[in-house]
């Protein structure tokens, strides 16, 4: 099949990229490289003894979650 030029919901190492800038990088400056690699290396051990998490997390989405779309919308 083939894929469109862009296709980062189809792609999961984006999806990990995504979360290791929210987890690590979003609100925080780290002083030095050193600080940083050992930060990823703690994030994926983390994330490494919780495989189905992982999927879960990474998989594409192909239907809308009903109480997730509630969210997006104020009544």
């Amino acid at each position: 099949m083939a894929l469109p030029g862009y296709s980062p919901d189809l792609n999961p190492i984006k999806g990990l990229w995504k979360w290791m800038r929210q987890e690590l990088t979003q609100l925080c400056c780290y002083s030095n490289l050193k600080a940083l690699f050992d930060a990823c290396k703690s994030l994926v051990k983390t994330i490494n003894t919780d495989p189905l998490g992982v999927v879960n997390r990474l998989w594409p989405k192909f239907e809308l979650d009903p109480d997730e779309e509630k969210l997006g919308f104020s009544t």
